[in-house]
């Protein structure tokens, strides 16, 4: 399998304790999760690279395409965001990461602003798995708990997803829509909330596993299966002992 990790790398993320926390760019610890596994081929991708990184060859090869970024998202090239759009609707999976909801093929694809509010505070955030029989949530621990210092939370402006798989509740008491999956075209889509640059959820094991689990779900099929079955929800009363029923 191909794929491309696209991160924006802005000079911001060179330095202070995002540059302690991923000397090498988020790009880098999200390459090393594929390290081990000789079936996947990785290409990275940066936004002062010609073209992004995105050349027409490049988004041609690419089976899957994960994408992070935050500041720059309004400079990308018009024409290479097109091109992603277009490749998405022909098949290719994409993950879209943390600030990459603003990003403009991601917009596109929702047809909505996308705003997110943005908080800087100090916070611990824990993940929670709404659908747990979903593939991407295949062996993974809930919730997952990392710390973050510049957190996206509702009201998050995007379409009612085609399935809600994760949410994310913050110490603040503030939540979002943290693992939304779409259908667009041939290509299937999830945005994923991740982490910001200066928070180390990228080197959490488990965290890692729901990035796997999540390009294996997006990767071009001939076969379009459910996300997940209902198998587990059969006992409405048992049901409401989810994480939107605790009191």
């Amino acid at each position: 399998m191909r794929i491309t990790i696209f991160n924006e790398f802005h000079p911001d993320q060179k330095k202070g304790k995002a540059l302690k926390v991923y000397p090498n760019g988020i790009h880098s610890e999200l390459k090393s999760i594929f390290a081990d596994k000789p079936e996947f081929n990785v290409t990275l991708a940066t936004q002062e690279n010609p073209s992004h990184g995105l050349t027409d060859s490049v988004l041609k090869e690419t089976d899957v395409l994960i994408w992070w970024s935050d500041i720059w998202n309004e400079q990308i090239l018009s024409d290479v965001s097109d091109k992603v759009y277009s490749r998405i609707l022909e098949g290719m999976g994409a993950i879209f990461l943390y600030g990459a909801c603003n990003s403009k093929p991601f917009k596109r694809l929702m047809g909505t602003t996308c705003s997110i509010t943005k908080i800087s505070s100090s916070v611990t955030s824990k993940i929670y798995s709404v659908l747990p029989g979903s593939p991407i949530c295949n062996n993974v621990k809930f919730p997952i708990s990392f710390s973050e210092e510049k957190f996206l939370c509702e009201p998050f402006e995007i379409p009612t997803p085609d399935s809600l798989v994760l949410v994310n509740g913050y110490s603040s008491s503030d939540i979002l829509r943290s693992g939304c999956a779409y259908y667009r075209g041939k290509g299937k889509i999830l945005y994923f909330y991740g982490g910001s640059e200066l928070s180390s959820s990228y080197t959490i094991s488990s965290f890692k596993k729901i990035i796997l689990n999540s390009v294996l779900w997006v990767a071009p099929t001939t076969i379009d299966l459910p996300l997940a079955t209902n198998s587990e929800f059969k006992d409405t009363e048992k049901a409401k002992k989810g994480f939107f029923f605790k009191k």
